[in-house]
């Protein structure tokens, strides 16, 4: 009888060890799993950040030159104004010519957003920079190749 019970206390810890191993191996390729998960997860958050900055720079960098080539329309005018020289009036023209094209960039670039307010401030920026070039940098000009340099 005693060796009965020796053998059933012997086969019970090795279940409770296989138990154990199963339990630990489980365990451990859960663990292997999750952390794969997690590098996966990692590189799809990386790369959606890398292009969330690459268009940020690109918006950032034509708003900055639609800027700089509305300036330069501004000072090649005032500068045709000032001195009435040919050169300064190409300056206001190819600063018109960069400022069109830097816009269609820009509406371009937005497009892909979905955000109406920012479709509505570019339309309302476009409609001023146009009524300026309309009502003051046209006139001005004219007036300039007419001569009349005093209402200039």
């Amino acid at each position: 009888m005693q060796w009965r019970s020796l053998y059933r206390r012997k086969t019970q810890q090795t279940s409770l060890v296989q138990q154990l191993k199963g339990r630990l191996l489980l365990t451990t390729v859960l663990f292997i799993l999750a952390l794969a998960m997690r590098f996966v997860v990692g590189i799809y958050i990386t790369n959606s950040e890398r292009s969330i900055d690459t268009r940020t720079i690109k918006l950032n960098d034509t708003i900055n030159s639609l800027t700089l080539f509305m300036v330069d329309q501004d000072t090649g005018l005032r500068s045709y104004i000032s001195w009435g020289k040919v050169q300064d009036a190409q300056v206001f023209f190819v600063g018109r010519k960069n400022y069109l094209g830097s816009l269609k960039t820009l509406s371009q670039l937005l497009a892909q957003q979905n955000e109406q307010d920012i479709h509505t401030a570019l339309e309302q920026s476009a409609q001023r920079a146009e009524f300026w070039y309309a009502n003051y940098a046209i006139p001005q000009q004219k007036r300039i190749l007419a001569g009349n340099f005093i209402e200039a």
